[in-house]
């Protein structure tokens, strides 16, 4: 059978003239819920996916990615010459990280204290527009950055005076054991969600060592990567050297977990939709098979083939699917580009003033179509088999 009389069979059977109006309007229905699926289905997703990537640039910014414990000076040089064939590390610096008190008028707070000397940083493969360092205090100025989410647990304000309580390497003396204290001036704050393990601070690299009372000569370093979430090529190298190191999955790794699964349910729910859509596309097309037997046994007759019947109803199921995907595909992006403006249009603030983001993925989109054209090729196939089985002779004689 030609494309032609195909096309022109299925926009006969799709138009509801003679007979049968009622199956064309369930798969118009049908064809207009795969298109309301497939626009809330890639809206939400960009906007999830956007916020995830935004809250990745935002909270690893501070928190460290990488931090590798050397057992010797020495063996920074084949290190620097390991990851020198990682792309994805851009830097190494100096670091020393220890567990501290922030005390405060309001109270005590558990913090985890690092220095950085930005100063002795190597660079190894910045991404392009160079590399972003942390803002460190001067050295000697005991100034501290310390976790936003602090400044109202403690009643902080820039300027405030902290005392920072060390008890690593505490000493004995005739009071018994005596931690180490100083006052830190409070100068800068750090971006760290909430649900983090414990609050960062961050201070010069010789402040925070001679707090820690730690020998001079860094046997730490922290490693600045241009995708913290591609980490695997880094920890292969880290592993193969048998060093001992700690990511940023370890503190917030459960944080994005839960991003990625709440980003992966909703998705899932939308997607039942794209389903419900299908089943009624099935159910629309098995009652036009009902409604038009008599047509299909007299094509039969007149020398159409069972395989052209079955071409027939998947091409009317394909038109009709593609046409929702392709539909809902455009209505989606559309939205999705102007989710902000529609929202101020709406007169909804969700995101504080900030602009909504969002995030087109063609590689994501492009899966949720093809899924969604799998599933209803799959619904369709009941029907087309079931036209295709329809004995012509004994339909025309019960039917006469």
């Amino acid at each position: 059978m030609s494309a032609q009389l195909t096309f022109t069979l299925a926009r006969r059977f799709l138009s509801g003239r003679t007979g049968g109006r009622f199956a064309p309007a369930v798969a118009l229905i049908a064809t207009l819920g795969i298109t309301v699926g497939i626009a809330a289905l890639i809206v939400v997703s960009s906007v999830m996916a956007g916020l995830e990537g935004q809250l990745q640039r935002v909270v690893l910014s501070t928190t460290p990615h990488v931090t590798v414990t050397l057992p010797g000076e020495e063996d920074k040089e084949h290190l620097v010459a390991a990851l020198s064939g990682v792309d994805n590390v851009a830097a190494l610096c100096p670091s020393v990280s220890g567990e501290v008190l922030i005390q405060s008028e309001d109270g005590l707070y558990p913090v985890i204290l690092e220095g950085l000397d930005t100063d002795r940083a190597t660079l190894l493969h910045p991404a392009e527009g160079g590399l972003k360092l942390p803002p460190v205090p001067p050295e000697g100025s005991y100034a501290l950055s310390l976790s936003a989410a602090l400044f109202e647990s403690l009643n902080l304000t820039f300027s405030s005076r902290v005392r920072v309580i060390a008890t690593r390497n505490a000493r004995y003396t005739a009071l018994g054991l005596t931690p180490t204290t100083r006052l830190f001036t409070v100068t800068d704050y750090l971006k760290q969600t909430a649900s983090a393990g414990s609050a960062r601070a961050l201070t010069a690299y010789e402040d925070a060592r001679r707090l820690l009372r730690l020998r001079a000569g860094a046997q730490t370093f922290r490693l600045f990567l241009n995708d913290p979430a591609a980490l695997s090529s880094t920890t292969e190298v880290l592993d193969r050297l048998k060093l001992s190191y700690h990511t940023w999955q370890e503190e917030e790794g459960e944080f994005f977990e839960a991003v990625g699964m709440e980003r992966l349910a909703m998705g899932v729910m939308l997607f039942l939709i794209v389903m419900v859509a299908a089943f009624n596309l099935l159910s629309s097309l098995t009652m036009m098979v009902s409604s038009r037997l008599k047509e299909i046994a007299i094509l039969k007759t007149l020398g159409l083939s069972d395989g052209a019947v079955r071409t027939l109803f998947f091409t009317m199921g394909g038109a009709l699917s593609a046409g929702g995907i392709l539909l809902g595909t455009a209505a989606g992006c559309l939205l999705s580009l102007n989710a902000q403006g529609l929202l101020s249009l709406l007169g909804l603030n969700l995101t504080g003033g900030a602009p909504l983001p969002v995030k087109l993925d063609p590689l994501s989109i492009s899966l949720v179509g093809l899924i969604s054209l799998s599933l209803s090729l799959i619904c369709v196939a009941v029907p087309a088999f079931k036209a295709s089985s329809v004995a012509a002779a004994h339909c025309l004689e019960h039917s006469a």
